[in-house]
């Protein structure tokens, strides 16, 4: 036992198998990518991978004559798919080789947003979201990082804006173009925000960024700080690129459903709130679908895990919160917060279910993933501030 506690004091120790158990889980959505996507393709993704392959062989991104059913599909693994199909002419090793590099896209953002941190923190927040926690069609880890990962961009962008203005919240920004790393951000950005707007609309837009920015802004005003001139340099960019993405959306596609979201009416509110709750848990794999799981099979004893850890993210949700409203946050934990309570209301307030009371629960993953990361950063605080078990956290480096 004190080899152990020994060894979980040492920081480097720990870094270095966080990195490990990274590589291990970088390694194994390649292989399951590469085994798994020719057995397992979902009828989706086989239309995405048709998709692919179209545009190469008309060498354009919009065919005429093309069913679009939801978006453009270029948010996706498209973006780096169609030149590797044209390379290699598999189009499950080019979707599976874009999986790897918006895995390390991911990975390389979380880091960036913990710039300055110990690296224990983007570790654990990259160990933790690689997980598979759900498998399936419009399951956590389909959406996110295998075969077609239709999510992967819609939940990047808004992690990459937190980064961008963490990072010139805290650096000197006076030659900012000189910063070779804020500058690779920056134009990741722009770029993902146009491709996903001109493919999905409005959705990361309303969903994503106004709630960032609105709780920036509202953290700014009312601890009276000065806004770097660099933000209001970005935010004209931002409007062209979204007006132009916007055009390109209703010109090929003629508009996606988002645009034409309702409100839910009084009678269904309170409806809307009890699936949204329950599918977060779907989410995740904490409640299903499925009857007679039995609670002592592994798979109930798993589930149960799973229950337990939504249930741990909520908690984390409503304590961040109760620290926002009494000023106590800090602007990491307010933007991250911001993202996962905004996506809630919008859920709460509109039609969004479809074939099944929390069929698209899969709409959670944009506020949810970021919700994950406030809850490593609430623990891994805990540890520094020794406010829990050492034995338990020293994983934090502390």
């Amino acid at each position: 036992m004190n080899t152990i506690k020994n060894y979980l004091k040492n920081t480097k120790k720990c870094e270095l198998t966080g990195y490990i158990f990274l590589a291990v889980q970088i390694l194994l959505i390649l292989i399951t990518n590469l085994v798994c996507s020719p057995k397992y393709v979902d009828c989706d993704s086989a239309k995405l991978m048709e998709h692919i392959i179209k545009m190469w062989e008309h060498k354009s991104l919009a065919i005429d004559g093309w069913f679009y059913s939801t978006t453009i599909e270029w948010d996706c693994v498209t973006i780096f798919a169609i030149p590797l199909y044209g390379l290699t002419k598999n189009i499950f090793f080019a979707c599976s080789v874009s999986n790897l590099i918006f895995t390390g896209i991911f990975v390389y953002t979380l880091f960036f947003i913990f710039k300055g941190y110990s690296k224990m923190y983007p570790l654990a927040a990259a160990n933790l979201i690689l997980l598979p926690w759900g498998l399936g069609m419009l399951d956590y880890y389909n959406m996110l990082f295998f075969a077609g990962s239709q999510y992967i961009v819609k939940v990047l962008v808004p992690l990459m804006l937190i980064g961008l203005l963490l990072y010139i919240e805290k650096e000197e920004m006076g030659k900012w173009w000189k910063k070779a790393d804020f500058m690779v951000m920056l134009v990741m950005f722009f770029f993902f925000y146009f491709v996903t707007t001109a493919s999905s609309s409005i959705y990361v837009t309303a969903s994503g960024l106004v709630p960032v920015l609105l709780a920036y802004f509202i953290y700014k005003f009312l601890s009276w700080t000065r806004i770097k001139s660099v933000v209001f340099l970005m935010a004209p960019i931002t409007l062209v690129l979204f007006v132009l993405g916007y055009f390109i959306n209703v010109s090929v596609l003629g508009g996606t459903r988002g645009d034409g979201m309702a409100y839910a009416d009084v009678f269904d509110l309170s409806t809307n709130f009890h699936e949204c709750l329950v599918g977060m848990f779907e989410l995740f794999g904490g409640t299903t679908i499925y009857e007679g799981t039995k609670v002592m099979d592994y798979y109930g004893i798993i589930q149960f895990f799973k229950f337990v850890f939504v249930l741990f993210l909520l908690a984390n949700a409503f304590l961040t919160l109760s620290k926002v409203i009494s000023g106590k946050a800090g602007l990491l934990k307010t933007l991250l917060v911001s993202v996962f309570f905004w996506n809630w209301l919008i859920l709460i307030l509109t039609r969004t279910t479809a074939g099944s009371a929390t069929y698209e629960y899969r709409y959670h993953l944009i506020g949810m993933i970021p919700l994950m990361i406030l809850s490593v950063v609430n623990l891994l605080d805990m540890a520094k501030e020794r406010k829990t078990p050492g034995w338990a956290f020293a994983v934090a480096g502390y």
